[in-house]
């Protein structure tokens, strides 16, 4: 007789399954896409691909966005919505079809060692306005991103900035792309595929990226010449985020950012926001010199020190010899925060250019571009000889 109550059992639990199932297969990516950082690969086979699901998709983009050219695109997002990661996803998508390398760096927050390769454009991503429809993946929304386009480069009052192409400018351009969505979709991944492919595509459209070849029109991503092709690692600690590298023929690095002025520490302890990384930069043999008159600063508690005078973060030149080539870093004010650059000079770049030019009076023409893209390095140095 007890047995009888078995396959009642048995029932039960079967409905109770069939119910939670099929709640979480309604709701499977309703998150968002997972993106992963670093250099994105489309995948190998189409059934791996997501297909766009079949509603309407109406993007429009508005703002200033001037850069022309690109083959190696950075991909930053500026928070953590599955909607700007979805529109991540679809830039990198559309970026590599086209024959470029998409860099993801998906998280506002640090995601271990930044990757060590230069890019063309950096296109930061941030949700400004919208949500995904409730429940289901149905019904009208829209959705609005706010998209930063920066070329990573050194700001022009800094030394490194003499060194660089003509057509780098360090400046920031803005943009918005608003996408109105409706109708209905079978599940949220192929609704997140719709809308962030349709809206990455008129982003790139207005950017008109492409995969450019002609050396003579276009400043791309440079390769050093051995031993020196390896871009190098900054310093790092998790108040500051690396928001891009550079590697141009003549200097290379890195440019980023701490945005905030104090934090805390393990203990709990407000500390300034600079603190963890002038502990590490000191530990790692940078030295810091007062940029008017060259006195060396010690590093005192996260403080540089000057005999018994703090010396203002933005007033010392920070140096180290990294694998045989001088490596420089500056902090300049921004906001609550600092800008943190760090760049190489090429080690000889004077009779680099030289060597440039002779080649070109010998019809050279990949050396007679690089002498073109660097008519003002060419007049700086001319300007300095006896």
């Amino acid at each position: 007789m007890r047995n009888s109550f078995l396959p009642l059992i048995a029932l039960v639990v079967v409905t109770i399954a069939a119910v939670l199932l099929s709640t979480s297969g309604a709701e499977r990516g309703s998150g968002g896409p997972d993106v992963q950082p670093g250099i994105f690969r489309l995948p190998a086979k189409a059934r791996q691909q997501i297909t766009s699901a079949p509603i309407s998709v109406e993007s429009v983009v508005s703002g200033a966005v001037g850069h022309a050219e690109a083959r190696v695109v950075l991909l930053s997002g500026g928070d953590g919505e599955p909607l700007t990661r979805a529109l991540l996803l679809g830039l990198a998508e559309e970026i590599t079809r086209r024959g470029g390398l998409a860099i993801l760096d998906p998280s506002p927050a640090k995601t271990g060692e930044p990757l060590p390769l230069g890019s063309d454009l950096r296109l930061a991503v941030t949700l400004a306005a919208g949500a995904p429809p409730a429940g289901m993946p149905a019904g009208a929304c829209v959705v609005t991103w706010n998209i930063e386009s920066t070329v990573p480069a050194p700001a022009g009052d800094l030394p490194a900035a003499q060194w660089l192409p003509d057509a780098i400018i360090s400046a920031s351009e803005w943009a918005t792309v608003t996408s109105t969505v409706s109708g209905t979709a079978a599940n949220w991944f192929g609704w997140y595929a719709a809308i962030g492919r349709h809206a990455a595509i008129k982003l790139i459209d207005s950017l008109a990226i492409t995969n450019v070849t002609d050396v003579a029109h276009h400043v791309s991503v440079a390769t050093w010449p051995a031993p020196l092709t390896r871009l190098p690692l900054p310093p790092g600690a998790d108040e500051l985020r690396w928001e891009g590298a550079f590697q141009h023929p003549l200097v290379r690095g890195w440019v980023g950012s701490i945005r905030i002025a104090i934090t805390t520490n393990r203990t709990g302890e407000v500390i300034a926001a600079t603190k963890p990384l002038l502990t590490r930069m000191a530990r790692g043999g940078w030295i810091a010199q007062r940029s008017a008159d060259g006195a060396v600063a010690t590093i005192s508690n996260g403080v540089a020190v000057i005999g018994t005078s703090e010396v203002p973060l933005e007033a010392l030149a920070w140096v180290r010899d990294h694998e045989g080539i001088p490596t420089d870093l500056r902090f300049a004010r921004h906001g609550a925060g600092w800008l943190v650059t760090l760049w190489q000079v090429r080690p000889g770049a004077p009779g680099v250019v030289a060597e440039w030019t002779a080649k070109a009076a010998a019809g050279d023409q990949e050396a007679s571009a690089l002498l073109a893209q660097h008519g003002t390095v060419r007049a700086r140095l001319a300007a300095l000889a006896p």
